[in-house]
């Protein structure tokens, strides 16, 4: 019989943002580990084609699978229904599968983008959800397809923090045009729990290696707005915000939900842990930024 041990841990979607949160984490614990995602990975896939992906999966034999892959952009996928079905939701029910008939368990991250309610609060797992876009579709159907192995633990978060490429995530955009003292619009109907990258992977690696499986909300612990974020960011930098304009996320197009915060009290309760504050995810991005 194979020994489960001597099996890596797959990271998919390597190179984006959760899936180099997730490497960093897993060197640091010394866990026997291998990435995959469309170039720059140790294993070269395009995990819209079902075969490939199954093939990759046949070929490493993980032990566990950390899918980090995903169509994010809201607008693609209104504009490449297919291309978003297939990564989004086909991928996963092939990882679900796979991990399934090989005893492997799956780490799948999912989103927050199922509230619009209005009225501020943090959501908990349990509470109805509601679909602004194709996005927020894709991704709840993929949380069922991904639970299709009992050994999965579905994340409903949002994550930010520092990639370093070419494309610069919200944070490093906004440290940016903060330190060229540009004026920003600040989005003060915009509501979530967005949790540093960083925390976010060593908690769910803490959850996988306790046995946690199920849908758990995974991210800060405070519900803030987008110009909360950015006000904070601005004061930690030490640099005052000039002249900052006002927008509305209702503008937006595609639509986008507004008010996304999670109730992470499940997760604090498994894990034994206060999860971070708006003041903590910005220090943690931080300290990992030339900001000067």
């Amino acid at each position: 019989m194979e020994d489960i041990r001597r099996r890596p841990v797959l990271v998919i979607g390597a190179t984006g943002l959760a899936g180099q949160a997730f490497a960093r984490a897993l060197e640091q614990a010394r866990t026997a580990f291998t990435t995959a995602a469309r170039s720059g990975a140790e294993h070269i896939v395009d995990i819209s084609d079902s075969v490939a992906l199954w093939s990759l999966l046949e070929r490493v034999c993980p032990t566990k699978i950390i899918n980090c892959a995903a169509i994010v952009n809201v607008a693609l996928c209104e504009e490449r229904p297919g291309l978003s079905w297939s990564v989004n939701c086909d991928a996963v029910g092939v990882m679900a599968d796979w991990a399934q008939r090989n005893d492997a368990s799956l780490i799948h991250i999912s989103t927050d983008h199922y509230y619009c309610d209005g009225d501020r609060k943090p959501h908990r797992e349990t509470d109805p959800v509601f679909f602004t876009n194709l996005y927020a579709r894709q991704k709840f159907a993929a949380e069922g397809m991904a639970q299709v192995n009992p050994d999965t633990l579905v994340l409903r978060t949002s994550i930010i923090g520092l990639r370093g490429q070419a494309s610069p995530t919200l944070v490093e955009w906004a440290i940016d045009a903060i330190r060229r003292r540009e004026t920003l619009t600040l989005f003060e109907d915009a509501f979530g729990s967005s949790i540093d990258v960083g925390s976010f992977a060593e908690f769910a690696l803490a959850l996988s290696r306790k046995g946690v499986k199920g849908l758990f909300n995974l991210a800060a612990g405070e519900v803030y707005s987008k110009a909360d974020l950015l006000i904070e960011i601005a004061e930690q930098m030490g640099v005052p915000l000039v002249d900052p304009t006002f927008g509305s996320v209702r503008s937006l197009d595609p639509p986008r939900a507004t008010d996304l915060g999670l109730d992470v009290r499940m997760v604090e309760k498994e894990l034994g842990v206060k999860m971070p504050s708006l003041r903590d995810v910005v220090e943690n991005i931080l300290n990992g930024a030339e900001v000067a």
